[in-house]
């Protein structure tokens, strides 16, 4: 696809600079890499409509249409090519190889990955930090203490996930995803989790607004109960921002179904809205997000509705060859409207989690990784009893292919 920097104009190479680069150019070799083939043509259509005067845009483009196996459109662009621009030689001969090869490529693009693993977590029941809690208020209140199997409780557990995803060839600039992942723990059996998801993304452009559309499903398993099932509908919208080179903002909105079949009145929708600023270069890049969230009750969920938001930073940078190390940091907050428990826990639960985590990927073999993670989680609450905090330590293995 990058046969076109065989192919300037001497005068247009030596005025364009590394901060004047088109974005469009710049959105199509970011998807390119990052395997999302049809971002890539759309954002290339846009170059060569915006700049029909720019060789290198029509080869790329004919050049991925090829390589797809979109023969006929393929051959319309290079003919385009030769009649628009007269190319020297060079580029003659590689346009007759890509027709003499017929353009037979394949038009779905999939990865799959498979990882198995060990872990700690020093508080898998979630057990309360302080085991001592009141119940009532006035004369009528009430000091107790925790029962040891409500407080924090370690295991060691096995882990295992399975992923899959491909481009979906009947539906342009799509993709489909299946995901399963296990966790069985050593001694406390009753807390061993599987869920299955799946869903799909496409993505359009609306003139220069990118617009990415999803819709998911899951399904969880606790104790070998179905614990959760999960409906997921979500809108990301980037607008046509005139960032630096390496920038992207994006809008994005989304609603949640929430389904719990042994406790139907904890069920509720949960809506989000939410931005997002990102920034990469070769071998760094990081996120930052900020949201709101709004989680409406359906069964009369002890304290009612609840409104939140969450900010969140993260970043992904190279080191050590080809090992690569990911850090993140997300605090969230949730207000309910009611009094938690009448009577009983005279409060409006307020809840603040601060969430942790770093990884680091090791290559060994082709396609083989070793994976190492932590992860802190610090649940400070109003009601003493659902405070906690939470250590994971794990050991990944994964193959990619």
């Amino acid at each position: 696809i990058l046969l076109a920097l065989l192919w300037f104009d001497p005068v247009d190479a030596n005025s364009l600079t590394k901060d004047e680069t088109p974005d469009p150019y710049q959105d199509a070799m970011r998807a390119l890499s990052e395997g999302r083939i049809g971002d890539a043509r759309i954002a290339l259509s846009i170059l060569v409509r915006n700049e029909p005067d720019s060789p290198g845009a029509w080869l790329d483009l004919a050049t991925l249409r090829c390589s797809l196996g979109d023969a006929a459109e393929a051959q319309r662009l290079f003919d385009d090519i030769e009649a628009r621009f007269s190319p020297p030689p060079a580029i003659i001969e590689i346009i007759n190889q890509q027709r003499t090869t017929g353009c037979q490529g394949n038009k779905t693009t999939s990865q799959f990955s498979f990882s198995f693993g060990r872990g700690y977590d020093s508080n898998a029941n979630q057990g309360a930090s302080n085991p001592n809690f009141s119940i009532g208020s006035g004369s009528s209140k009430v000091d107790l203490v925790l029962l040891p199997a409500y407080r924090p409780t370690s295991d060691q557990y096995y882990t295992a996930s399975v992923d899959y995803l491909s481009d979906i060839p009947v539906f342009e600039n799509s993709l489909g995803f299946v995901q399963f992942q296990a966790r069985q723990y050593d001694k406390l059996s009753y807390l061993d989790t599987s869920s299955l998801s799946a869903g799909i993304e496409r993505g359009w452009y609306f003139g220069e607004w990118g617009v990415r559309g999803r819709v998911a499903g899951s399904t969880t398993a606790l104790g070998g109960s179905s614990y959760l099932n999960q409906g997921q509908v979500q809108l990301e919208v980037q607008p046509p921002l005139n960032l630096p080179v390496g920038w992207q903002m994006l809008f994005v909105g989304g609603w949640s179904s929430l389904n719990y079949p042994l406790l139907p009145s904890y069920n509720g929708n949960v809506f989000e809205a939410r931005s997002v600023l990102r920034h990469h270069t070769e071998n760094f890049a990081w996120q930052a997000s900020a949201g709101a969230l709004f989680d409406q009750q359906i069964n009369k969920r002890p304290g009612g509705n609840r409104k939140g938001g969450f900010v969140s930073l993260e970043g992904r940078f190279r080191f050590v060859k080809d090992s690569i190390a990911e850090i993140g940091w997300q605090h969230q907050y949730w207000q309910a409207e009611d009094i938690y428990s009448p009577g009983l826990i005279d409060v409006a639960r307020k809840q603040n989690t601060d969430v942790l985590r770093a990884n680091v990927s090791f290559p060994v073999l082709e396609n083989h990784s070793i994976i190492a993670e932590y992860q802190y989680t610090y649940n400070r609450e109003n009601i003493s009893i659902f405070q906690h905090r939470e250590q994971l330590i794990q050991i990944n293995w994964q193959f990619r292919l």
